[in-house]
């Protein structure tokens, strides 16, 4: 029998079809919640997939459009009978069009993701591969004569979808996503500091934020910050600075101003926290916004720097490192050494490691610390790069992030955190960031008119 008019050839297709429809389906379901899915939390590479202006043609999710065409796909292989002698000239007709337009648009997405984002979403992958098979089994299937007469009017049809589709990417600024979802604090919730995460559900975080439940991770009381004593020869903070612990989200951990990275006044009226990975888009764009408020603040306002490497070298919480990710700890590592040698210089390196790509791999990022540095200060780091408060900073600021990923049931990074209030996820405009800060709820209005 020949594999065109087999059954075989058309559950085939009908599975693969169900397949790419069912991912189609998910990632849809993806773009109208609040929470990522498993492995996509903020700052990975698919999370920077699905958030980019290539996820929606013109604001709709092209999830939609790539659902439609496969289940019209899959109901088309149901209905043509592969042991009928009559033509079947519209069924043809609609398999060449859905093969031809699957196998073209996968190639397209695929060329979007490793040349022009430069990341990948492995449940976009698997809908594009799973779509492609359906399509060559789509144009399997196809009888001869349907080929001699289908074949250009389908493939012109499948060329000007494809086409649209492009030009509606290009001209549209991406999805419409809850980028700023803010959670106030409930002092009802008894969770008073981070020794409380050891009951942290797996199901919360996801892979590979993903908490092991048989590893001691989570018991480190948030009062106690790491000693910033001067006992490795580096340079910490002046030790005459009278030290400055504020409580954050109700109290459910604190800071002391005067021991972390800091842009602004330790001691002023307003003070912000974020929580960022320097391998993060969302956070990058999240440190400009924070860089205007600063301005139009003045020395009313301090914002705190605590990074959250999404790495597993440093990280417990990450079980698998996204390729977009594998430098993070290294990068946090050079930064927390910069501002504990040289505290007064730290603002200009941590600019650098946000605004250059190109700087943000280990060897270039301790080549602009070397630059920034003097001579002795170069050489206090290099006795303290494996500096055990450095190490007890992140760790402690990861337990932060997964004490707030619980009580708020958000994972995105960045998070911004003021005394009684959340945000997670990269704000659309610094007048977000000011509401935040003055415990306004956030206008959306303001974006009426974009």
């Amino acid at each position: 029998m020949d594999f065109r008019t087999s059954p075989a050839a058309k559950w085939t297709t009908v599975a693969l079809a169900a397949l790419a429809a069912g991912f189609a389906g998910l990632l849809l379901y993806q773009s109208q919640m609040l929470e990522a899915l498993p492995g996509c939390s903020g700052g990975s590479s698919c999370d920077t997939v699905l958030s980019s202006k290539w996820s929606s043609w013109l604001g709709v999710p092209v999830s939609l459009f790539a659902m439609g065409v496969y289940v019209a796909i899959l109901c088309t292989a149901v209905m043509r009978d592969p042991e009928s002698i009559r033509p079947q000239r519209s069924i043809d007709w609609v398999l060449l069009f859905g093969g031809i337009t699957t196998i073209i648009a996968a190639v397209w997405f695929t060329v979007v993701q490793f040349g022009v984002i430069r990341m990948f979403c492995i449940y976009c992958m698997t809908t594009h591969v799973a779509a492609a098979a359906a399509g060559v089994m789509c144009l399997l299937m196809v009888q001869p004569l349907s080929w001699v007469k289908g074949f250009a009017s389908a493939a012109g049809a499948a060329l000007l979808a494809v086409v649209v589709l492009i030009v509606g990417q290009v001209m549209g600024n991406g999805p419409e996503r809850a980028d700023a979802i803010i959670n106030y604090a409930d002092s009802s919730v008894d969770l008073d500091s981070i020794e409380a995460l050891d009951d942290l559900p797996d199901t919360l975080l996801g892979d590979p934020l993903s908490h092991a439940a048989d590893e001691d991770v989570f018991k480190l009381d948030s009062s106690d910050e790491p000693d910033n004593t001067d006992t490795t020869g580096t340079n910490p903070r002046p030790a005459n600075l009278k030290p400055r612990k504020l409580n954050f989200y109700g109290g459910k951990f604190a800071v002391d101003t005067t021991k972390v990275p800091i842009i602004g006044d330790p001691y002023a009226p307003k003070v912000i926290v974020i929580l960022f990975d320097y391998n993060c888009p969302h956070c990058r764009e999240t440190h400009e916004m924070l860089e205007k408020t600063k301005q139009k603040y003045g020395n009313e306002l301090a914002i705190v720097y605590l990074p959250v490497p999404l790495d597993s070298k440093c990280n417990k919480l990450v079980r698998h490192t996204s390729p977009t990710n594998r430098y993070s700890c290294d990068l946090a590592k050079t930064s927390l050494a910069v501002w504990r040698i040289a505290p007064e210089k730290w603002a200009e390196f941590d600019k650098i490691l946000i605004t250059d790509e190109q700087k943000r791999t280990p060897a270039r990022a301790r080549i602009e610390a070397r630059k920034l540095l003097d001579t002795q200060e170069d050489k206090e780091m290099d006795r303290g790069a494996e500096d055990d408060w450095i190490a007890d900073r992140i760790e402690l600021d990861t337990r932060i992030y997964a004490l707030l990923g619980k009580v708020s049931k958000q994972t995105l990074l960045p998070m911004l955190i003021t005394e009684n209030a959340l945000m997670s996820g990269s704000p659309r405009h610094p007048l977000d960031i000011e509401d935040l800060i003055e415990g306004k709820k956030i206008d959306s209005n303001r974006y009426s008119s974009q």
